[in-house]
C-alpha cells in the first residue's frame, strides 16, 4: 500500500497458490488477497490432485479491484496465446467432482516425520516443511550431483539441489509410497 502510494498507482500482487491446500500440522496457508485488495490469485488443481501435468485452474481477480475489465481481457488474451495451458474436455467436465479431492496430507506428514528424523539422526541437516511434499537436506558431499548419482546407484532416487538452485542440497519427494520411504530411510542410515 505504501509503495502504491509512492508510485501513484496500485501495485498488483500475483499470488501463486497451487500449494495452498498442501499444508501440515494443522496449519492454514493465508492468501495475500485476504489483506491486500490488488491481489490476483492463480490456482492450479495439479498439486492438490497430485497431477501436475493436468492444466486446469483459475486466475481470480479480486472484486475489490476497481475497473477489472482490462485485467480480465489481458488474462483471456494470455490464455489464447499460451494454448498449452488449456485443460482437456474430460478434465473440465470432471472438475466439479475432483475439486473437492486432495492428496492424503496425513500420509505426507507421516512420511515427512519419518524421513526427517532419519536424516537428522544421520547428520543431513534436513528442513522440516510445513507445507508442500518435498524435504530439502544438506548433501554430505558439496557436489550434490555426485552424491545423487551415488545414491541412484543404490536405488535411491533423489533430486540434486543444483536443479532447484540450491547447490549442496538434495530434495526428497514425500509422494513416494510408505514402503519406498522406509527403504530410503534404511539406505540413508547406511550411506
Amino acid at each position: 500500500r505504501d509503495a502504491s502510494a509512492r508510485y501513484g498507482r496500485p501495485i498488483y500482487l500475483l499470488s501463486d497458490e497451487a500449494y495452498r491446500l498442501i499444508v501440515m500440522d494443522g496449519r492454514r496457508a493465508a492468501s495475500p488477497a485476504e489483506f491486500y485488495d490488488h491481489t490476483l490469485v492463480l490456482y492450479s488443481y495439479g498439486k492438490q490432485l497430485l497431477a501436475p501435468g493436468q492444466r486446469i485452474g483459475y486466475l481470480g481477480i479480486s472484486p475489490r479491484i476497481p475497473d477489472r475489465a482490462p485485467l480480465r481481457e489481458a488474462a483471456t488474451l494470455t490464455r489464447f496465446v499460451n494454448s498449452y495451458g488449456f485443460p482437456n474436455n474430460t478434465l473440465q467436465r470432471a472438475l466439479p467432482e475432483i475439486s473437492r479431492l486432495c492428496i492424503d496430507m496425513a500420509a505426507i506428514q507421516r512420511r515427512r516425520d519419518r524421513i526427517v528424523a532419519v536424516l537428522d539422526e544421520h547428520g543431513y541437516d534436513p528442513t522440516t516443511p510445513e507445507g508442500t511434499f518435498y524435504i530439502m537436506a544438506r548433501s554430505p558431499d558439496p557436489d550434490d550431483e555426485a552424491f545423487v548419482a551415488r545414491m541412484a546407484a543404490e536405488d535411491l532416487f533423489i533430486l540434486p539441489g543444483t536443479t532447484v538452485m540450491m547447490p549442496g542440497w538434495f530434495r526428497i519427494s514425500l509422494t513416494a509410497s510408505d514402503s519406498m520411504i522406509e527403504a530410503a530411510a534404511q539406505r540413508f542410515g547406511t550411506v
